[in-house]
């Protein structure tokens, strides 16, 4: 019966396989799944491929977005990326946490 020293690589080699690769895709089809459940029209969202629109209808495992007056796309659901926020952030919060604001950008 060989030692345990010649199967502690293989079983090295396993462990970071899981750690590395399949816990975080498990951790990443969880959070879309939940993504997924949030979805709901009205709401601003950003598509994988980085198209911003507006939910108009969902229907099975396809979304309408709205992307500009009048001009509708469909996707699928799992092409939504995040769900963005669609207040504009004032410029008081962004001097207030270090960023410049836009009137400084522009000037400099």
């Amino acid at each position: 019966m060989p030692p345990l020293g010649t199967f502690l690589p293989v079983i090295i080699v396993i462990a970071m396989f899981y750690f590395l690769v399949l816990r975080p895709a498990r951790t990443r089809q969880a959070q879309q799944r939940a993504l997924n459940a949030r979805l709901a029209p009205g709401l601003d969202v950003m598509t994988t491929s980085g198209i911003f629109g507006l939910i108009v209808s969902i229907a099975d495992d396809q979304v309408s977005l709205e992307v500009a007056p009048g001009v509708r796309i469909r996707v699928m659901s799992a092409a939504i990326a995040k769900i963005v926020d669609s207040t504009p952030a004032d410029e008081s919060s962004d001097t207030a946490s270090g960023g410049a604001s836009r009137s400084e950008l522009a000037e400099g």
